[in-house]
């Protein structure tokens, strides 16, 4: 016979407070009604959304992936259940209209009140945003943290060898993340200097061994914010550099092509350039979701130099100009309107007027440590002439790209 269940001394005491809590009248209506009637809410809000043909849970659910690997536990009937179980959780928590409607205002709440951001973004101090991949780059120490640098290097030093065996020299340039540079703003008050991430230093290692030139314009950053009298080097609510501050980058840029490459001599007067004032809505501040009318009072307001021709007439990219530049978003900032912070002053444009020569560029906004290099490679497939007076190229990745890059091996078609 099975001796009696005798409770250790915990449970006795749980037992004994449960016993003796007692829930008011009213607590115990709204922690019931509160439930019922945001579950009330959502209902009413959705059928709305699906009177107005705006509601996006009845599409029809996309066909499951053609394996999935909880087939070989549960079978391909159970996987595909699964497959769209989860397909109808993300769109109640994503496309939902209550999730349209509030949860805008709740990450408003929780950032004007409490400092959070989300999943996507993350608040520093004085209201500095940041992206987390950005964050999780300059603070994460993951288990073989050179791995990613020791293959980001060996793909770089393969790609100065193919340009080398086309007499084109190759000067990279890694754009630090923003927590890199102010690590004041993440955590480390008293941090006088930037820090690097845990890649950079073996991917820097890897390129000196290799013979490959490298900028990291931490410290340059730092310094030119502190020569201007200001305290931030990047946009206060997006992922890259003020305008001054890229300024400062493609001169030490221009002074490094100069040393590295017979480059021809500029002319002066080339080129002027033009102040403007530009106003944008910084993409961290927009993965916060926060309501679009209130996003726009946090639009940053910048000047940006305008690079222009000597006749006025805007600055174009050449080709077959002596240097070319393949960059990400940090080059293309101040050169796509799209990106929200107006055209003509991007790293292209800045790099061209301290040269006092044209430049080329091939810009793509995510995915620098593959995508313009792979998009160089198919101009050359379709165009062998693509890279005749090139002297130089400057292949300017943000620094998250030894972390989150795609590394993955992109031949240049053989010289001629």
């Amino acid at each position: 016979m099975r001796a009696p269940f005798d409770p250790s001394s915990r449970e006795r005491e749980a037992r004994e407070e449960m016993a003796a809590t007692r829930v008011g009248r009213g607590t115990a209506r709204s922690l019931v009604g509160l439930p019922l009637a945001l579950f009330a809410c959502a209902l009413v809000l959705e059928a709305v959304a699906l009177a107005r043909g705006e509601s996006r849970l009845p599409a029809p659910l996309p066909p499951p992936p053609p394996t999935l690997a909880a087939d070989r536990l549960f079978g391909t009937g159970n996987a595909r259940l699964l497959a769209a179980a989860r397909e109808i959780e993300h769109r109640l928590d994503e496309g939902s209209a209550i999730a349209r409607v509030i949860r805008p205002w709740g990450q408003l709440a929780l950032t004007a009140w409490l400092g959070f951001g989300n999943e996507e973004a993350y608040v520093g101090r004085g209201g500095l945003l940041v992206f987390r991949d950005d964050f999780d780059h300059s603070t994460r120490r993951a288990v073989a943290a050179g791995a990613g640098s020791e293959r980001a290097g060996r793909e770089t030093a393969a790609f100065a060898r193919a340009l080398e065996e086309r007499g084109i020299a190759l000067l990279v340039v890694l754009a630090p993340a923003k927590p890199a540079v102010h690590p004041d703003r993440f955590g480390r008050a008293s941090a006088a200097a930037p820090v690097e991430g845990p890649r950079d230093e073996p991917f820097a290692r890897a390129l000196a061994a290799a013979g490959v030139p490298l900028l990291e314009p931490s410290r340059l950053l730092r310094w030119s914010a502190r020569a201007r009298g200001e305290d931030l080097a990047y946009l206060e609510r997006d992922t890259h550099w003020r305008p001054a501050a890229m300024d400062a980058v493609a001169r030490e840029i221009a002074l490094r092509l100069r040393a590295l490459a017979d480059l021809p001599v500029g002319e002066t007067g080339r080129f002027r350039e033009r102040s403007v004032t530009v106003e944008g809505i910084g993409d961290s501040l927009a993965l916060l979701g926060l309501p679009t009318p209130l996003a726009r009072f946090g639009a940053e307001r910048v000047e940006v130099a305008r690079v222009e021709q000597a006749d006025g007439s805007p600055w174009r990219p050449e080709r077959a100009a002596p240097v070319l530049l393949l960059g990400d978003s940090f080059a293309a900032i101040y050169s796509q309107p799209e990106l929200g912070f107006g055209a003509g002053g991007g790293l292209a444009e800045r790099l061209s007027f301290h040269l006092g020569l044209p430049v080329d560029r091939i810009l793509r906004n995510a995915g620098g440590a593959k995508a313009t290099r792979e998009a160089l490679a198919q101009e050359l497939a379709r165009d062998s002439t693509r890279l005749s007076g090139v002297r130089a190229i400057v292949w300017q990745l943000a620094a998250r790209e030894l972390t989150t890059g795609d590394w993955q091996a992109t031949p240049l078609p053989a010289a001629e």
